[in-house]
């Protein structure tokens, strides 16, 4: 036979009536302890991320392609044929982000609010103008570098150069996954 034990962990098997005498009082005046103050683990602070290179991203999940001035990539679940229809601007643009003069931080808000913004308006086709500028002090196109960088996210189905008429390689169209 079992008994439940007093203090509701569980049943205990029965114990012979000398050994149960015994345990009581062994705990006769015994109190609970009062509860321990919260311990507060200080967070350590944050490790500053090295920045994403292209070799990176090149060589993570996402199938990226850098051709001179043009560059296109997909999420692993994308069918190519989705990035080719993006290449040749065959979806309708549904929002636009302009980054012209914009530093590296000021860019990654901007992206992130206009990504945000078009996802939450079920708007799937993003126009992200970068420019070719070479401003950077190694004289090559650090937003566009940038871009494609970031754009290799969850949110993302695939980025391209924009075709001609959109603004080629100083844009980029980007298609946006549906929100949940």
């Amino acid at each position: 036979m079992t008994r439940q034990r007093d203090d509701d962990t569980g049943p205990r098997p029965e114990l012979p009536e000398d050994d149960e005498r015994a345990w009581r009082e062994a705990l006769d005046g015994v109190r609970p302890l009062p509860p321990a103050p919260p311990t507060v683990v200080p967070r350590a602070p944050a490790t500053p991320r090295a920045p994403l290179t292209d070799e990176a991203v090149r060589s993570g999940p996402w199938d990226v392609e850098l051709d001179g001035e043009r560059h296109r990539g997909r999420a692993p679940d994308v069918a190519v044929e989705l990035l080719r229809r993006l290449e040749r601007g065959e979806f309708p643009v549904d929002a636009r982000c302009d980054l012209h003069g914009m530093t590296r931080d000021e860019a990654a808000a901007a992206l992130r609010r206009a990504v945000d913004e078009a996802r939450h308006a079920d708007r799937r086709t993003l126009l992200v103008i970068h420019g070719r500028g070479t401003h950077g002090s190694e004289r090559r196109a650090v937003l566009r570098a940038f871009v494609r960088q970031w754009l290799c996210r969850a949110e993302v189905l695939a980025f391209a150069t924009a075709p001609a008429r959109l603004g080629g390689p100083g844009a980029t169209l980007v298609r946006l996954r549906r929100p949940r």
